[in-house]
Protein backbone atom coordinates (compact mmCIF):
# COMPACT_ATOMS: atom_id res chain seq x y z
CA UNK A 1 0.00 0.00 0.00
CA UNK A 2 1.40 3.26 -0.99
CA UNK A 3 1.43 5.97 2.13
CA UNK A 4 1.06 9.39 0.99
CA UNK A 5 2.14 12.45 3.96
CA UNK A 6 1.25 15.78 3.61
CA UNK A 7 4.00 17.84 6.18
CA UNK A 8 3.31 21.08 7.17
CA UNK A 9 5.69 23.11 9.79
CA UNK A 10 3.65 24.07 13.17
CA UNK A 11 4.17 27.48 13.26
CA UNK A 12 5.86 29.13 9.88
CA UNK A 13 4.88 32.75 11.99
CA UNK A 14 6.91 31.96 15.26
CA UNK A 15 9.74 30.23 13.21
CA UNK A 16 10.53 33.58 11.19
CA UNK A 17 9.69 35.32 14.23
CA UNK A 18 12.84 33.77 16.37
CA UNK A 19 15.24 33.52 13.76
CA UNK A 20 14.80 36.73 12.93
CA UNK A 21 15.86 37.42 16.66
CA UNK A 22 18.53 34.82 17.08
CA UNK A 23 20.07 36.51 13.78
CA UNK A 24 19.97 39.79 14.73
CA UNK A 25 21.34 39.54 18.67
CA UNK A 26 24.08 37.24 17.03
CA UNK A 27 25.07 39.73 14.96
CA UNK A 28 24.82 42.64 17.54
CA UNK A 29 26.89 39.98 19.82
CA UNK A 30 29.34 39.61 16.82
CA UNK A 31 29.91 43.33 16.23
CA UNK A 32 30.34 44.46 20.01
CA UNK A 33 32.96 41.76 20.49
CA UNK A 34 34.75 40.80 17.68
CA UNK A 35 34.48 43.10 14.56
CA UNK A 36 35.01 46.40 16.47
CA UNK A 37 36.57 46.33 19.35
CA UNK A 38 37.12 49.29 20.19
CA UNK A 39 39.61 51.57 22.54
CA UNK A 40 37.06 52.08 24.90
CA UNK A 41 36.52 48.05 25.72
CA UNK A 42 39.71 48.46 28.14
CA UNK A 43 37.36 51.26 29.98
CA UNK A 44 33.87 48.85 30.29
CA UNK A 45 33.29 47.15 33.33
CA UNK A 46 33.64 44.19 33.84
CA UNK A 47 29.81 43.74 34.66
CA UNK A 48 28.98 45.79 31.39
CA UNK A 49 30.71 42.93 29.78
CA UNK A 50 29.12 40.14 30.94
CA UNK A 51 25.34 41.55 30.59
CA UNK A 52 26.05 42.47 26.97
CA UNK A 53 27.47 38.64 26.86
CA UNK A 54 23.98 37.41 28.70
CA UNK A 55 22.02 39.77 26.10
CA UNK A 56 23.61 39.16 23.37
CA UNK A 57 24.75 36.15 23.06
CA UNK A 58 22.81 33.63 25.98
CA UNK A 59 19.57 35.03 25.67
CA UNK A 60 19.41 34.50 22.11
CA UNK A 61 20.77 30.54 22.76
CA UNK A 62 18.32 30.29 25.43
CA UNK A 63 15.26 31.54 23.48
CA UNK A 64 16.15 29.28 20.46
CA UNK A 65 17.14 25.94 22.83
CA UNK A 66 13.40 26.60 24.30
CA UNK A 67 11.01 27.40 21.15
CA UNK A 68 13.08 24.06 19.15
CA UNK A 69 9.46 22.22 19.83
CA UNK A 70 7.30 24.87 18.53
CA UNK A 71 9.45 26.64 15.70
CA UNK A 72 10.83 23.62 14.01
CA UNK A 73 8.32 20.59 14.41
CA UNK A 74 6.59 19.15 11.45
CA UNK A 75 2.96 17.88 11.33
CA UNK A 76 1.93 15.07 9.01
CA UNK A 77 -1.63 13.80 7.32
CA UNK A 78 -2.09 10.39 6.47
CA UNK A 79 -4.75 7.89 6.06
CA UNK A 80 -3.89 6.72 9.82
CA UNK A 81 -4.12 10.19 11.35
CA UNK A 82 -2.32 13.58 12.66
CA UNK A 83 1.22 13.14 13.48
CA UNK A 84 3.38 15.77 15.29
CA UNK A 85 7.56 15.17 15.60
CA UNK A 86 10.77 17.66 15.64
CA UNK A 87 13.22 16.15 13.54
CA UNK A 88 11.47 13.03 12.96
CA UNK A 89 12.64 11.69 16.29
CA UNK A 90 11.66 14.12 19.35
CA UNK A 91 8.77 14.63 21.27
CA UNK A 92 6.50 12.39 18.94
CA UNK A 93 2.63 12.54 18.91
CA UNK A 94 0.27 10.01 16.86
CA UNK A 95 -3.46 10.96 17.07
CA UNK A 96 -5.16 8.26 15.27
CA UNK A 97 -8.53 9.79 13.40
CA UNK A 98 -10.71 7.67 15.81
CA UNK A 99 -9.19 9.11 18.39
CA UNK A 100 -9.56 12.70 17.67
CA UNK A 101 -12.64 13.65 19.36
CA UNK A 102 -12.55 17.73 18.52
CA UNK A 103 -10.75 20.06 15.58
CA UNK A 104 -10.86 23.32 16.66
CA UNK A 105 -10.02 26.88 15.30
CA UNK A 106 -8.63 29.56 17.51
CA UNK A 107 -7.97 33.01 16.20
CA UNK A 108 -5.08 34.86 17.78
CA UNK A 109 -2.45 36.84 16.18
CA UNK A 110 -2.41 33.98 13.80
CA UNK A 111 -4.99 31.47 13.55
CA UNK A 112 -4.54 28.21 15.24
CA UNK A 113 -5.67 24.68 14.63
CA UNK A 114 -6.06 22.90 17.90
CA UNK A 115 -6.55 18.80 17.29
CA UNK A 116 -7.31 17.36 19.77
CA UNK A 117 -8.20 13.88 21.85
CA UNK A 118 -10.81 15.52 24.50
CA UNK A 119 -13.54 17.99 24.35
CA UNK A 120 -12.32 21.55 24.53
CA UNK A 121 -15.52 23.35 24.81
CA UNK A 122 -15.21 26.09 26.99
CA UNK A 123 -11.13 25.68 27.35
CA UNK A 124 -9.32 29.17 27.35
CA UNK A 125 -6.45 29.60 24.42
CA UNK A 126 -3.48 29.02 27.33
CA UNK A 127 -5.32 26.17 28.72
CA UNK A 128 -5.17 24.79 24.96
CA UNK A 129 -1.73 25.34 24.07
CA UNK A 130 -0.66 23.85 27.75
CA UNK A 131 -2.32 20.35 27.40
CA UNK A 132 -0.40 17.62 25.80
CA UNK A 133 -3.21 15.53 24.50
CA UNK A 134 -3.82 18.70 22.18
CA UNK A 135 -1.27 19.25 18.50
CA UNK A 136 -1.44 23.13 17.83
CA UNK A 137 -0.23 24.65 14.66
CA UNK A 138 -0.59 27.64 12.93
CA UNK A 139 -3.65 27.10 9.84
CA UNK A 140 -4.01 27.98 6.52
CA UNK A 141 -5.82 26.55 3.59
CA UNK A 142 -3.27 23.89 2.33
CA UNK A 143 -4.00 22.23 6.04
CA UNK A 144 -7.79 22.19 5.39
CA UNK A 145 -7.41 20.26 2.35
CA UNK A 146 -5.20 17.36 3.78
CA UNK A 147 -7.65 17.13 6.93
CA UNK A 148 -10.55 17.18 4.39
CA UNK A 149 -8.61 14.66 2.27
CA UNK A 150 -8.43 12.15 5.40
CA UNK A 151 -10.83 12.96 7.33
CA UNK A 152 -14.34 14.25 7.61
CA UNK A 153 -14.52 15.59 10.94
CA UNK A 154 -15.77 19.19 11.56
CA UNK A 155 -13.49 22.64 12.61
CA UNK A 156 -15.18 24.51 14.80
CA UNK A 157 -14.94 28.10 14.75
CA UNK A 158 -14.17 27.58 10.57
CA UNK A 159 -16.26 30.48 9.15
CA UNK A 160 -17.83 29.85 5.71
CA UNK A 161 -16.01 32.11 3.46
CA UNK A 162 -12.91 29.76 4.53
CA UNK A 163 -14.44 27.09 3.67
CA UNK A 164 -15.74 28.40 0.40
CA UNK A 165 -11.32 29.21 -0.67
CA UNK A 166 -10.78 25.69 -0.94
Amino acid sequence: MNKTKTKYLVSPFILFGILFIVIISYFAFVLTFIILPTPSEENRSQLTTILLVIILGGFPTFTLAFSLNKCFSMISFDEEGVHKSLFNRFFKQDFLWKDIKEVRLFNRVDQWLFISKLSTEGMSYYQLIKNRDIIQMSFNPNILKAIRKYSSLKIENLKENQINEV
